[in-house]
């Protein structure tokens, strides 16, 4: 996936960058220690962690900056999972064409008789990023 296909915000003022890891456990101690390493093949049923790096470019400060990710293809959210500081996190189950909060869709996961997936997810950061500043938003899926 290319950065231009994943952003939905002006795409000259920010860079948005995604790291597919995997979480692995190291041997050698009592208590688990765990560290993260590229997801270079994933196998079935594997929890992949993606951290979305969004950088302000320019000089200036970006208010009301908005980043759409699609879910993966072949992965499905895993629950509570997506984090952003300063941003309103919500989530698209159309393919993008509409956004709703999370508790809209834990709602509608209860109310539907079948399973509901999540095709996007988007952070609105309520404040305006500060020039050459990088954000951090994370989120888990399980490659089905």
């Amino acid at each position: 996936m290319c950065a231009a296909d994943l952003v939905r915000a002006d795409v000259s003022s920010l860079q948005v960058t995604l790291l597919p890891e995997l979480r692995i456990v190291e041997s050698g101690s009592k208590e688990p220690r765990y560290r993260f390493v590229p997801a270079q093949q994933v196998n079935q049923g594997q929890e992949i962690y993606y951290t979305v790096r969004i950088t302000n470019r320019t000089k200036e400060k970006v208010k009301h900056a908005t980043v759409e990710q699609p879910v993966p293809a072949n992965t499905h959210l895993v629950e509570r999972s997506v984090t952003g500081g300063g941003a309103t996190i919500s989530y698209s189950v159309d393919g993008g064409k509409t956004f709703i909060t999370s508790s809209e869709c834990r709602a509608a996961v209860s109310d539907s008789r079948a399973p509901i997936r999540i095709t996007h997810i988007r952070w609105q950061f309520r404040h305006a990023l500060a020039p050459h500043v990088t954000v951090l938003a994370r989120f888990r899926v399980v490659f089905d």
